[in-house]
């Protein structure tokens, strides 16, 4: 299969829909991207953003406040990278977002796809 962007390796039709899609993202995106590293603050009015993991590297400090073991994870293995759907999974950016005392933290773009944790 191909389209604009030049021939596409697809298995099936979702597949190439992807490829077209993260195409139209670069071709539209060009020069216009960050590319951010672990530790990297993401300027935003009122927030305070952190990137803590990007490329499949992460931060090597706590945050103001982090460190401690996660209770609610306690006793859950950890997932191997190939057992995702996306096998690229490790190489989405994280953030860590603060507030007004309120922290969240969320997943950055993943091949073109947000979502948030």
């Amino acid at each position: 299969m191909s389209d604009g962007c030049g021939p596409v390796t697809a298995r099936t039709q979702e597949d190439f829909a992807y490829a077209h899609v993260a195409c139209a993202y670069e071709e539209l995106s060009q020069g216009k991207r960050t590319i951010v590293v672990p530790g990297d603050g993401v300027r935003m009015a009122g927030l305070d953003v952190t990137a803590v993991a990007s490329a499949n590297r992460f931060i090597r400090t706590n945050l103001p406040g982090g460190g401690r073991a996660n209770a609610a994870c306690a006793g859950v293995p950890q997932k191997k990278e190939r057992s995702y759907i996306d096998p690229d999974n490790g190489e989405s950016a994280r953030f860590v977002m603060t507030m007004a005392g309120f922290a969240r933290s969320i997943s950055g773009i993943s091949r073109g796809t947000a979502s948030s944790i």
